[in-house]
């Protein structure tokens, strides 16, 4: 298994995201992971706000990704389809859906 030495990720989610990116997050810092959050911060965060929007969301942190700031992301919204289709526009960046434990274990 390949050791990651460099522990920052960068995160972003939807509003149906982010009550699971909330409690990720919270385990990660424990484990000593800086985080940079990109999505929504706040459950009473202007819905309206389109910046939130879940595939804008996703096209900040790819592009991220894409220009070589991280190596590596998480991203959270409802089904997780919209925002891994929108960070996998950005050159270099190959986004997939993982729903259960299993499968982000492989």
């Amino acid at each position: 298994m390949k050791t990651v030495k460099n522990k920052q990720l960068v995160v972003g989610a939807g509003f149906a995201g982010y009550p699971l990116k909330e409690a990720v997050v919270a385990h990660l810092k424990k484990k000593g992971w800086e985080i940079t959050d990109l999505g929504v911060t706040a459950p009473d965060q202007d819905k309206e706000n389109t910046d939130l929007m879940f595939h804008r969301v996703g096209l900040r942190v790819g592009a991220c990704i894409s220009e070589g700031e991280f190596d590596r992301a998480l991203l959270f919204c409802g089904t997780g389809m919209g925002i891994h289709i929108a960070a996998s526009k950005c050159p270099r960046v190959h986004a997939g859906v993982v729903e259960s434990v299993p499968a982000a274990q492989l």
